[in-house]
Order: C-alpha cells, then sequence, then structure tokens
C-alpha cells in the first residue's frame, strides 16, 4: 500500500471513528475572532495554517500575514500573524476580550504532496491562555486537499483528534467537508463547506457558502453566508509582492459590525494560489 492510499485510509477510519456518538459529543468551538472564514477547499494564503494546514502546499515562496480586527471602539485589541513556506507554517493569536478572557493560541503547521493534486497537512495547536475549557488546550489537526483538475477543489479537515476531556467528557473530533467549483478560468471560485462533529449528522451540520472574483486588476472580491444568517464581505488588492484587505462581518443577533483588516505579503501570490 503506498503512502497515498495509507493516508486515505486513515483520514477514512477517523472520519468512521468521529461519527460514532458512543465516543463522546461535547464540542470544543473555537472562537472566530482574527481570522475570517475561508472554505477548506479554497485557502491557500497563510490563513490556511488556521482552516486547512494542506493547503500552505500550494505555493513554495514565502508568505506573510497580519490580521487586525476592529470593532465599535476596539481598535486592534484582536489579532493574528500567520507566516508560510515551501510546506511549513506557524502563527499566533491575541484576542484581547474572547469571552471576557485574553486568549493567546500558537499554532504550527507541516504539509506535503503525496502525489500530484493530492496535499496532506497537519497542525497543533496550543491554547496558551482561555476561559475555563479553552485552557492550555492542545489540538491536533489532520487534513487533506485534493485538486486533480482544474474545475474541482475537494479538501476534508479533521480537528481535535487528540479529543481532550472537557468537564470529564471526550471532547468530538470536529470535521469540515468542502467543494469549490472553478469557473471562467478560475476567475470565479464558488465553493460550500459542512462542518459537522462527532454524533451530528450533515442534516444537523453548519453550512458556509463563498463567492470569489478575481478581477484583472488585481482585486478580489469576496461574499459568505451561512445557514446562521451571519454574512460576509471582502475585498483585497494585489500590488506587487504585497496584498492589502478587509473583510466584514455581519453577524446575526450579535451586535456591531466586525471588520478585519490585514496586509499580506507573498511573492506572486495573486498567480501563485490558483
Amino acid at each position: 500500500m503506498n503512502l497515498a492510499r495509507t493516508i486515505i485510509f486513515l483520514t477514512l477510519s477517523t472520519f468512521l471513528i468521529g461519527r460514532n456518538p458512543a465516543m463522546g459529543t461535547v464540542e470544543l468551538r473555537l472562537p472566530q475572532d482574527v481570522f475570517y472564514d475561508r472554505p477548506a477547499s479554497a485557502v491557500m494564503s497563510p490563513e490556511a495554517i488556521w482552516v486547512n494546514p494542506a493547503s500552505i502546499t500550494h505555493d513554495s515562496t514565502a508568505g506573510f500575514q497580519y490580521m487586525g480586527e476592529v470593532k465599535k471602539s476596539s481598535w486592534f485589541k484582536n489579532w493574528g500573524i500567520a507566516s508560510t513556506g515551501n510546506g511549513l507554517g506557524i502563527a499566533y493569536r491575541h484576542l484581547k476580550n474572547f469571552e471576557a478572557s485574553a486568549f493567546e493560541e500558537y499554532i504550527f503547521a507541516a504539509g506535503a504532496e503525496i502525489v500530484r493534486g493530492l496535499n496532506w497537512g497537519g497542525s497543533y495547536r496550543y491554547i496558551r491562555k482561555g476561559p475555563a475549557s479553552y485552557n492550555r488546550r492542545h489540538l491536533w489537526n489532520l487534513a487533506l486537499y485534493m485538486r486533480r483538475s482544474r474545475d474541482i477543489a475537494l479538501a476534508a479537515v479533521f480537528e481535535n483528534l487528540n479529543r481532550g476531556e472537557i468537564e470529564g467528557q471526550k471532547s468530538a473530533v470536529v470535521q469540515r467537508y468542502a467543494f469549490s467549483y472553478y469557473l471562467l478560468q478560475s476567475r470565479v471560485i464558488l465553493s460550500i463547506e459542512a462542518r459537522t462533529a462527532t454524533g451530528r449528522g450533515f442534516s444537523d451540520a453548519d453550512y458556509l457558502y463563498t463567492a470569489e472574483y478575481f478581477s484583472t486588476k488585481n482585486w478580489d472580491f469576496f461574499a459568505a453566508a451561512d445557514n446562521a444568517k451571519s454574512y460576509q464581505f471582502g475585498v483585497r488588492y494585489t500590488h506587487g509582492y504585497y496584498t492589502y484587505g478587509v473583510q466584514s462581518r455581519i453577524a446575526h443577533n450579535d451586535g456591531p459590525m466586525t471588520n478585519i483588516f490585514f496586509i499580506e505579503y507573498r511573492p506572486a501570490w495573486g498567480r501563485g494560489r490558483r
């Protein structure tokens, strides 16, 4: 059995284990602040460390990203940094007022191409400081990304494989499955992602729907909606080795709009991600 079949077998085994309700259904939901939502099948810049570590293998060039959040009178108290290169990555973020507590997290990731068009990646997330069950939490994650054709990309991410305890119970394995369709010579990406966990079926999953458009003038427009009636809109502009952008999140019954500003350094990023 070659390496690709071994990885696929292990991933399928993880999926079947995660579907077993007897193994615990307490779900640890990580905060959505600082890094913005992207479907796992369509991330190819440094935030991939948080979203899908298998995607960091796409571009061998160095990548660095800073993200800062503006919400009401809070300016850049929530922020994060991420850097990738040659299939390796590292990240850090600080959330000042997440559940009235500071939140400090370190992320280490690595990835590799198994065969052409099939990548795998893994990450270790250590929450050094956080409220209640988040404090000193260790999370091991595994991801796959497949794009064997120009038009279709698939991804699967399995989070919290070590399943640490929450209030005496084993926590759930979180599973994310994403599909992206590229059209108009990859200038438009339509994606859907389903997020579920141990003990939950796809009928009870959280869904994210996104559309992304790349113009010929180095502009990138992004829109997303989920089944919780939250919406996101974003725009990026690439000039030389730098990309500047903002993404706004409007959450249903969740107070004021959140705006996330970022600057990214990634040589030839606009072309390399396609």
